[in-house]
């Protein structure tokens, strides 16, 4: 029994930082340009994006998100086969290590609701022909809301009226 405990706490050793330095690591350019870009994109607007994404999820469930659509984004994988499920599962591990909550923001800004590139600022140009940073409290909120489930927190609609009355109370 402790030969095997033994060979779990050195493989995990070894094959860790394998693992990042072939999976990770030659992402991190993407990640950064990515992350810089939703950072610029919400600008004045970044506090109070951060705490409605917050009050609408969780902090967990904000960073999962943001670092799923970023490891689909930058990797192309988007299959459910096991490899992708532990590969996004160390991704979203090494992500909330290494990065702060303004990284995992800009990442989130970047890519929700739309692909990596368009992301939140899209979503507002479509909804309220206004880049994100014009945005009202409200129509941030609104914004927001739909990152959970566009077609449930449908802009206007009561379930999305009732749900940003109450991220916007928090």
């Amino acid at each position: 029994m402790k030969k095997v405990v033994l060979l779990l706490i050195f493989t995990t050793i070894l094959c860790l930082p394998t693992w990042y330095l072939i999976f990770f690591y030659p992402h991190l350019d993407k990640m950064n340009e990515i992350s810089n870009r939703g950072v610029n994109t919400s600008g004045e607007k970044s506090d109070l994006l951060y705490r409605y994404a917050i009050a609408a999820e969780t902090k967990h469930r904000f960073h999962r998100y943001a670092l799923d659509q970023v490891y689909q984004n930058v990797t192309g994988n988007k299959g459910s086969t096991v490899w992708n499920a532990l590969n996004n599962s160390l991704w979203n591990f090494m992500g909330n290590v290494q990065f702060d909550e303004k990284y995992i923001l800009g990442l989130w800004v970047d890519c929700a609701l739309y692909e990596c590139g368009f992301g939140l600022n899209k979503a507002s140009n479509i909804f309220y022909e206004k880049n994100l940073v014009q945005l009202n409290n409200k129509e941030l909120a609104s914004i927001v809301v739909m990152v959970r489930s566009p077609s449930k927190f449908k802009i206007g609609s009561d379930e999305s009226e009732k749900r940003i009355n109450t991220i916007m109370s928090q």
